[in-house]
Formats: structure tokens, sequence, C-alpha cells
């Protein structure tokens, strides 16, 4: 009897190694790895498809490519098979070279070894014919319009972004201010060779004698950037020639709802939310949702802030009547352990060092702060020269009166001790110690951008 039980199972054995024979002869396999040639590196996280070619309905899978950049698809049906990859970096290069044909037969392996092409290749792709010099790159997308989704032919993208001259004789750091413009070509592209890479990019369409709004953005390593834009004359601003004009507020009859998180996923409750340039705020639930109405349809910039997260801005696009979904993440702001101070000269020893040598700013110290009695900043900044405010209270924004090719509001950086990007009422006039105001560069090189700086200490 056991006998017989041992012969079943052995006959058992007999069949599935067999089957697992059989199909190891009538399937197949694709392996390959994925290069980053922009960073020479391994390319992770990459989705990698495999589309069946040939056969009725077309199959495609997919693999993730992991951290050394390799790939496999195991125990597929034999045949041809189209392969592409895509990831975030590519998203924002609209990057979709043509598919990698592999063949592979019953029972065998194909390797199939893809790439990222180099930012040279990207560039000249992007502009063909055209010599980029170093540390600049290729900036282009579609404008449209946002009331009928059509091309807005002949419209203008205005670019601004600051460029930093060294006087080597004098022992100075300022900034030069360059804006360009595009025309929107029939198609309703538009296209810039030669911008800087890894700057602060400020982007505005302008049509009709009208402007949107400015929104930012940066052309990263690859060398080559697609950022669409989208223009509503609803909430646009008249351009003012040489100068920049300070409406009201824009709305409209769009909106947009979503959730904020943590980069891990949960929710954060409690955080700010606004449009950049409009009135309406929120605060997320504690399911991290919100919601904003009354806005302008076109391209626009969302901004979120919570305490102990860093900043998050990002492009959104409104249509009036609509609703756009959207999703952020914050990041943790990075604390540095607490320094024991045993003794010091200066309160303010940047500030000090700034006003003694620089050639553009303007410096108030703490005595002519207090001797102006100010209640606020909005009060305070108004006596400085190059700056107007546009609003009211926690969400007034500092806005420059210099031109960079733009019509409407020049948001102006704002450091409070360090951290940029501030919003002017941050801190209270009565706790302000020093300022140093650059409206027409200068400043500390990492946080120029073209429409100027406010730098601000609090009190020690």
């Amino acid at each position: 009897m056991r006998w017989r039980v041992a012969s079943v199972a052995h006959a058992l054995f007999l069949v599935v190694a067999a089957r697992s024979e059989l199909a190891a002869q009538t399937t197949a396999r694709i392996e390959g790895t994925i290069t980053d040639s922009v960073h020479a590196a391994p390319l992770a996280g990459a989705t990698v498809s495999a589309t069946r070619l040939g056969v009725e309905p077309e199959t495609t899978l997919v693999a993730i490519s992991d951290r050394r950049g390799r790939f496999l698809f195991d125990r597929i049906a034999a045949g041809r098979y189209a392969l592409s990859f895509s990831n975030a970096m590519l998203d924002s290069i609209r990057f979709g070279g043509p598919a990698t044909q592999v063949a592979v037969a019953a029972g065998r392996t194909a390797r199939a070894d893809l790439a990222v092409p180099s930012s040279a290749s990207l560039r000249a792709a992007a502009c063909p014919g055209v010599s980029f010099p170093a540390g600049t790159g290729a900036l282009l997308g579609l404008v449209t319009d946002a009331d009928t989704d059509r091309p807005l032919t002949g419209a203008r993208v205005a670019v601004a972004w600051s460029e930093l001259v060294i006087d080597t004789t004098a022992n100075t750091v300022s900034s030069q201010e360059r804006s360009v413009l595009a025309t929107v070509d029939a198609d309703g592209e538009y296209r810039l060779c030669g911008v800087p890479v890894a700057e602060w990019l400020l982007l505005q369409v302008q049509h009709l004698s009208l402007a949107g709004a400015i929104v930012r953005t940066a052309v990263g390593a690859t060398g080559v950037l697609v950022h669409d834009l989208s223009f509503s004359a609803d909430g646009a601003m008249p351009l003012a020639g040489d100068s920049l004009a300070t409406p009201a507020s824009a709305v409209g009859r769009a909106s947009v709802a979503g959730t904020v998180r943590r980069v891990s996923g949960e929710p954060i409750a409690g955080a700010q939310v606004r449009v950049l340039g409009t009135s309406p705020m929120s605060r997320t639930d504690a399911q991290g949702s919100f919601t904003l109405s009354g806005l302008p349809a076109g391209t626009r910039e969302l901004e979120v802030r919570q305490l102990g997260f860093g900043i998050a801005r990002r492009a959104v696009e409104l249509r009036s009547g609509h609703t756009t979904p959207v999703e952020v993440r914050l990041e943790r702001a990075i604390t540095l352990d607490s320094v024991r101070v045993m003794a010091r000269r200066l309160r303010y020893p940047q500030f000090e060092s700034r006003r003694k040598w620089s050639v553009n700013g303007n410096f108030m110290d703490e005595v002519e702060i207090e001797s102006h009695h100010a209640t606020t900043m909005t009060n305070l900044v108004g006596l400085l020269p190059g700056y107007t405010v546009q609003g009211d209270g926690p969400a007034a924004t500092l806005v420059s009166l210099r031109s960079v090719g733009f019509g409407g509001m020049c948001p102006v950086n704002v450091v409070i001790d360090g951290m940029p990007e501030q919003r002017i009422n941050d801190v209270p006039a009565s706790q302000v110690g020093a300022i140093e105001s650059y409206p027409h560069g200068g400043g500390p090189p990492q946080f120029q951008q073209p429409c100027g700086m406010l730098v601000i200490w609090t009190k020690r």
C-alpha cells in the first residue's frame, strides 16, 4: 500500500516536471536594462511596456525597472514585441522616441537594452541646428485658449530670468535681468532655445494687449522642458508698457479641488491653499481635502503652505465652469539642531556686510525701523522704493514695479531669516530688526529672482 502511494506521488512529480519543461520550451523571456544617459546612471523605477505585435487583440505587458535599471518579462508568448518606457523625468520632456522591436522564439531569452538619449541629443531634437552655450537648454510647449481649447495663434510667451554678473575688480555680485519673447505659431506651439538650465524662469502669455498670470518653471538636467500654457481674457490684466500693473485680484467661474498629503501619503489637515493672484483661500480638512472656487480660467499657480513643511507651488490648468482635480505632496522642512552662541560682535552680520559693500541695495536697521512706528509690514515696505503691496492681511503679496517684459503682477522674493518665498505679513513689523531691499538686483545670489528681493531679519 505504501509502495502504491509512493508510486502515485512519483508519477505526479513527473507530470508536473514535464509540464514545467514543456512550458519552458513553449514560452519566452525578454530581459534588459535602461540607462539614463543624462545622468550616466541606471534608470530605476521606469515603467517598461511590451506590446505583442501581429496578433489580435494586441496584448501589452508591463514591468518596472529595479535600482540597477534591470527589467524582465518572464513566461511570455513567443513572437514580436515593441518595447517602450516612461518615468517622471521623461514625462516632463514628453519623450516618446521610437519603440524598440524585439523578436523572441519559444524557449529562448531575448535581450533589449534601452536608454534615455543624452541631453545634447534631446536639445538637438527640440531645436534642430541650434548651438547651445554651456548651461542652457530649450523650453517649448503649446499655448491654447482656455475657453475654446484651440491654439492661441499669434500670442506671445514672455520669459524672464536673472543672470549673475561678477565684477572681480570691485568684488561685487549683481544680477542682470533678461527677458525674451516667443511667438505662438499656427499649430499653437512656442519654442525658446538657449534659456538657462536649473534657474527659475517666469512665464506669461500675452495676447491682444492683455497679459495672463505669471507662473514659474525651470529646465532640468535633461536640457529640455515641455510646458503647456493656456490663456483666458477673463481675469487677464492689461499690458502696461514699461511698468507693471497691479490690478485687483482676478476672479472667474473656475474651481480647483483636491488633497494635500505628506510624501508618504498621509493627509495633512489645516494646510493653507490659494491660487496666486486671486483672493479665495482654503484650509484642508482632516482628510487633507480642499476646494477653491471663483477663480479665473487659464494657467495659474497653486500655492500650499503648512507649518513644518516646505512651500509647494505647482501650475494648474483652470477652466471656466469646471473643477480641476489636483493632489499636492508636501515635504517636511529640515530643522537644524539648536546652536549655542557663546559670543558675537554683530546681531546681523550678513546684513552689516552687505550694507557695507552693496551698490544696489537699500538698508534699514533696527533704529531706523523703530523710528517709523510702523504697525504692519505693509506700512513699513511702503517706505522702500520700487515696490507695492497687492492685497491685504496674511495673503498680501509684495510686487515689483520694475519691468521685466511682463504686464501684471511680478512677485518679489521675500526672504525671512534665510527662508525664501515668504509672504510680507508673515512677520509683524514689531519683530523686524533689519531689512535689505534689492529692487534692481543684487543681494544674496541664492535668492535672486527677476522681480527683485526683500530680505528681512527678525529681532535677535
